[in-house]
């Protein structure tokens, strides 16, 4: 049935398959896949004579050194040889030079290059380059603005404004660590897993494509429901922790451990429950106008298709049916005052 979707390039069926259990599953069909969800043709001319542009640029340096630093800490680069990976460096090199000197407006940041990492893998050079730049421009372009302060920052918040939704005991207990000992209003261990869909986190390559299956077929704000969902699911443990290094050390030792499919689920159901869009216009702080959260229209039909867990749900039943009961008794026993 997907092959079929794939050969009429019908986008929703493609992009419901990918947020089913397992996602796509399948390496070859990724190759298909992700430059369809990329929009990878539509920017054909653009994209074409790309190696031309690789050359020297402000950020060369540090992406210098995070490429040295890159192809390890994956199950599939395990196996390379020291010649394996420094070709394959020299690859991921011209990929993101590219990509920042094609459109100046992108600024590098340091955990693009394991975004790039992981289309190198599973493309080639080509279609990595092709997959890069696609991705920066329509899904995290708001994390390649010249400060975070400007975008990714702003997402961040979005993680509370998930959280209070569901639990708001949660998202006040976290809010009082990081408020009063770094002065930072969003939960700052998170940021890796936003800035680069866990791909600084997971060592298997399996497990984080199907990641990034979720997120190239939701929404450009999967990362911020990801991180949510990570931090919902572990709930409990959270509330045993008394500061902010004891938060980060437990999900330092955690992440890399994660079932990423009850993840993936969480968040589907948080998207199902509440709607990207609408928390993106409602945020009190605004993003650019050219934020990619504000241009995937055909989420919305999305939407309407996908499947709604219970467990968001009921909390919501369950917090507005105490909410009503606690207004209910307090009429009746301010009632009761008045009338004896």
């Amino acid at each position: 049935m997907l092959q079929e979707h794939i050969k009429q390039r019908n986008l929703k069926e493609i992009r419901l398959s990918c947020m089913k259990p397992s996602g796509i599953g399948d390496i070859k069909l990724r190759r298909k896949i992700w430059p369809m969800l990329l929009k990878v043709d539509e920017n054909k001319d653009l994209l074409a004579d790309w190696k031309s542009t690789i050359q020297p640029n402000e950020y060369t340096e540090i992406i210098q050194r995070d490429v040295n630093r890159s192809l390890f800490g994956l199950d599939i680069t395990d196996p390379f040889t020291e010649e394996e990976r420094l070709f394959k460096r020299t690859q991921l090199s011209n990929i993101i030079n590219a990509v920042i000197n094609k459109n100046p407006n992108l600024h590098y940041f340091q955990g693009f290059n394991s975004i790039c990492t992981v289309f190198l893998l599973v493309g080639d050079e080509d279609l990595g380059f092709k997959m890069s730049y696609q991705c920066a421009e329509l899904f995290i372009k708001d994390s390649m603005r010249k400060s975070f302060e400007e975008g990714v920052s702003l997402e961040m918040l979005l993680i509370y404004e998930l959280l209070e939704k569901v639990d708001n005991k949660l998202t006040k207990k976290l809010r009082e660590i990081y408020t009063v000992e770094t002065n930072i209003n969003s939960p700052m261990f998170s940021l890796s897993w936003v800035l680069t869909w866990l791909s600084h986190n997971i060592h298997s390559f399996d497990k984080l494509c199907r990641v990034f299956d979720f997120c190239l077929a939701s929404h450009p704000l999967a990362p911020v429901y990801i991180a949510a969902a990570i931090i919902f699911i572990e709930k409990d443990s959270i509330m045993k922790c008394t500061d902010m290094p004891e938060i980060h050390q437990y999900f330092h030792d955690l992440v890399s451990h994660i079932d990423v499919e009850r993840v993936c689920d969480q968040s589907l159901n948080m998207m199902a429950t509440f709607n990207p869009n609408k928390l993106v216009y409602r945020s009190a702080k605004k993003f650019h106008d050219d934020s990619p959260l504000y241009f995937d229209c055909e989420f919305q039909d999305i939407l309407k298709h996908l499947p709604r867990n219970n467990t968001v749900n009921w909390f919501v039943v369950v917090s507005v049916t105490v909410l009503i009961l606690a207004i209910s008794y307090a009429l009746y026993d301010n009632l009761s005052f008045l009338l004896y």
